[in-house]
């Protein structure tokens, strides 16, 4: 997660992007002014994303994206996972890292603009999403016990592993039993 943030903080000195996500809460007050300047980047940033985790700073924000990564934890995935990414989210760009990672059974989606669903979540076509998604769940069933091998405890749940998800991958998903893990690839 806090790689795919680092695009949006380009225009801080290199050994500010160093100091992330431990940085100095003034040297972040520039970019506040760019995001409460902007009703998109309010709402999403302000208004959703602080409310959302229960903080009140970009600075506190920032702090939290580390946990919110998978890299760590992605090959103890095992149950099918579909991943999404839509061609203008920026946050979507490491998809394809996420994909290939994940030694599962796994499926990547892409999302067009020319379809209506080519930015973050797929916003202007959320039935498009949908239909995609649950077409792949219906379908995804039927060889996951074959290809989920004997390593994954339970093959009757798949992941929608959106790129950008933010949320907590229950453990049994993970083939564990210890309590769960936020998760965001990065």
């Amino acid at each position: 997660m806090l790689e795919a943030m680092k695009g949006f903080f380009t225009s801080l000195p290199k050994e500010a992007l160093d100091d992330l996500p431990y940085i100095d809460p003034s040297r972040l007050e520039p970019i506040m002014g760019y995001i409460m300047s902007n009703d998109s980047l309010r709402w999403s940033i302000v208004q959703r994303a602080f409310w959302v985790h229960g903080i009140e700073s970009l600075a506190g924000y920032l702090r939290i994206a580390k946990d919110y990564e998978l890299s760590s934890v992605v090959d103890r995935i095992c149950c099918p996972t579909l991943v999404t990414k839509a061609e203008n989210d920026p946050v979507s760009r490491f998809a394809g890292r996420l994909y290939d990672a994940l030694t599962c059974p796994k499926e990547l989606l892409l999302f067009t603009e020319a379809e209506g669903a080519g930015d973050h979540c797929e916003a202007m076509a959320r039935s498009l999403f949908h239909q995609k998604s649950f077409d792949w769940r219906r379908y995804s069933h039927l060889s996951e016990r074959v290809a989920a091998g004997p390593s994954c405890r339970s093959t009757s749940r798949s992941l929608l592993a959106r790129s950008s998800i933010f949320g907590r991958l229950p453990g049994r998903l993970l083939g564990r039993s210890d309590p769960p893990s936020r998760a965001t690839f990065a």
